[in-house]
């Protein structure tokens, strides 16, 4: 039928009575299925499943290509770390086949705004990196990453829906930055987190003092779960009064830290770890259990003339939970509210 196949042969001699050969005797199979099950799972081994792009492994063979070949030929090397803004929300509201397919139409974006002789590949989840692998000059990634971001800016059609979907972009240059893999990885990184502390849908360039601020941001991460643990976090209340009388009408609670090296520490110097980190969803149920618990003890022992109100600050992220009512039952209910 003009199909190809693998054949495996082996052949050996036949020799007649004074060991001469007078033919060749083989047997040949047919190892067609064997091959394609062998460069199947070599595929498997080194490309992404959900989006054929090259997976972490094969990304990483081929930046180390790429180091080399600059190297040599004194080229400038770009590498993009690019991350997915807000990608929880449309895997959480819209289910995870759409986040899927959703992963794979981004992928084939990314694959469009870069030369044929560049790579991008799925590091995870929604991380993709890219190796743009001879540049003239610094420009040139700035095109690509203009490029990138004018291919976003066409939304996503998910099952008959429109999404509108944005990216955050770190850019690190070899040799600029440095000509060490594991370092140049990291320097995107960094960069890519700075766009996201920027307001997300951009791309920042790497510079040294972006590895500083990541130490220090993955050092109150840390901090901020033994927080919790330790229960640092104290809540403020913060009195909402009547024009008319100045009573009270009520109390805002107010989430803050008393961190035991630096001192008490507002919302705003630690919020932003809770929500990029998921530490928002424990931090959230703590403030609202414990304000919780006050407003009853206030509601028992104060006299007013109306019932004492508590108002608690709820995260996007506590309202894109589908047990966020069920927290508040809860919460309600231990506190007999």
């Amino acid at each position: 039928d003009g199909s190809t196949r693998w054949v495996h042969d082996r052949a050996f001699p036949v020799r007649d009575g004074d060991g001469r050969i007078y033919r060749i005797a083989g047997i040949a199979e047919d190892v067609t299925d064997r091959k394609h099950a062998e460069e199947r799972l070599e595929h498997m081994a080194h490309y992404d499943v959900m989006t054929n792009l090259p997976n972490r492994v094969l990304f990483y063979d081929r930046l180390k290509q790429a180091l080399v070949q600059a190297k040599r030929n004194r080229w400038t090397t770009g590498i993009m770390i690019i991350d997915v803004d807000r990608f929880k929300n449309v895997n959480d509201t819209l289910g995870h086949a759409v986040g899927d397919n959703l992963l794979q139409q981004i992928a084939e974006r990314l694959s469009r705004s870069i030369r044929s002789g560049d790579t991008v590949g799925r590091l995870g989840g929604d991380e993709f990196a890219i190796v743009l692998s001879t540049l003239a000059s610094a420009q040139d990634v700035n095109i690509v990453a203009q490029k990138i971001m004018t291919a976003f800016n066409e939304p996503f059609k998910l099952e008959g829906t429109e999404v509108y979907v944005t990216v955050s972009i770190g850019i690190t240059l070899y040799p600029d930055d440095s000509s060490d893999q594991d370092i140049l990885i990291k320097n995107a990184d960094a960069a890519m987190y700075r766009a996201k502390e920027l307001g997300r849908n951009s791309y920042q360039f790497y510079t040294p003092e972006m590895n500083a601020s990541a130490i220090q941001f993955l050092g109150m991460e840390s901090s901020l779960r033994r927080a919790l643990e330790r229960e640092e976090i104290v809540i403020l209340y913060q009195p909402v009064i009547r024009l008319e009388d100045r009573s009270v009408a009520g109390f805002e609670a107010l989430a803050r830290w008393d961190h035991p090296k630096m001192g008490r520490m507002s919302p705003s110097e630690f919020i932003n770890i809770a929500e990029e980190t998921g530490l928002i969803i424990d931090l959230g149920l703590f403030v609202l259990e414990r304000t919780a618990r006050q407003l009853s003890t206030w509601q028992r022992t104060v006299r007013t003339r109306e019932p004492i109100f508590a108002s608690v600050n709820v995260s996007s992220r506590q309202l894109l939970r589908h047990d966020l009512i069920h927290d508040l039952r809860t919460v309600l209910s231990r506190s007999a509210l």
